[in-house]
């Protein structure tokens, strides 16, 4: 169904359109959907990839869709459509990051020939180069979407690392960690909080030339979370200041507490 009669054709935009490939992403997801394959997207994407290998890597187009996509538009993604979506980002990213299949296909893991490994590696720097840009856009969009964020939250692992420290990319870095700041001071949902952490941890590398500038943006977070946390407990303690209700203070204290918690697990 999603593979017959698929010819790649290059992405391009006309008067804020996007060309066939969104069509046939379309039809990808709602194959994911109608399918009840939620939990198994790896697989779905895995058993796909030697056919529409073009298609599933095709980011620029699935992440227009995302930022493009507006209710308003006669066929806009609704927003079941958008997390199947983005879903499907980060298995393809995976995919061919990893450059082998997800664990339960393929028997033992496989070993890649020259060509495959230089494919990977050229892979690397497209997804790279692509998501820096863009994944700051991204969670910008949905930061109040705990599951969407939660799964945009882990692309970065995939990323060449080394390519923040390069030229003009590394503007990108500031709007990503202000991004990621902004989703912690507002969500305390802990896996979406244990998704940025992680996050800092894998660019605070110190292999990396990024990582002075990264542990200091996660070290002033932590120092701004505990500060918050230290005027809850004194506007609380001291009745009629500060609180609207006791309640609401034990709700704040214990939403700053886990923003804290994620961070020293």
């Amino acid at each position: 169904l999603i593979v017959q009669g698929i010819e790649m054709e290059e992405f391009s935009k006309r008067n804020g359109k996007l060309e066939p490939i969104a069509s046939q992403l379309k039809t990808l997801i709602i194959f994911f959907l109608e399918s009840e394959l939620h939990n198994h997207v790896t697989y779905l994407v895995d058993s796909l990839w030697d056919w529409s290998m073009s298609l599933l890597k095709d980011w620029e187009c699935m992440t227009a869709l995302l930022l493009e996509n507006d209710d308003n538009q006669k066929e806009a993604l609704s927003d079941t459509q958008e997390s199947a979506l983005i879903e499907i980002i980060l298995a393809t990213v995976r995919e061919a990051a990893e450059g082998h299949p997800p664990v339960g296909r393929g028997g033992t893991k496989k070993i890649l020939s020259t060509k495959e490994k230089k494919i990977q590696v050229e892979d690397s720097v497209k997804i790279t180069e692509h998501f820096i840009v863009v994944l700051p856009q991204l969670l910008a969009k949905y930061s109040k979407d705990a599951e969407k964020v939660t799964n945009l939250l882990q692309i970065p692992q995939y990323f060449d690392l080394e390519l923040y420290g390069t030229g003009s990319l590394e503007k990108h870095l500031d709007a990503l960690l202000r991004e990621v700041k902004a989703i912690v001071l507002d969500h305390s949902d802990m896996d979406v909080l244990e998704a940025c952490s992680r996050l800092y941890c894998t660019l605070c590398n110190e292999e990396l030339l990024i990582h002075n500038k990264v542990a200091l943006a996660r070290t002033e977070l932590v120092d701004e979370l505990v500060d918050q946390l230290n005027q809850l407990l004194g506007s609380f303690l001291n009745e009629g200041e500060g609180l609207c209700t006791e309640e609401e203070g034990i709700h704040c204290i214990y939403s700053t507490l886990r923003r804290i918690t994620a961070f020293h697990k």
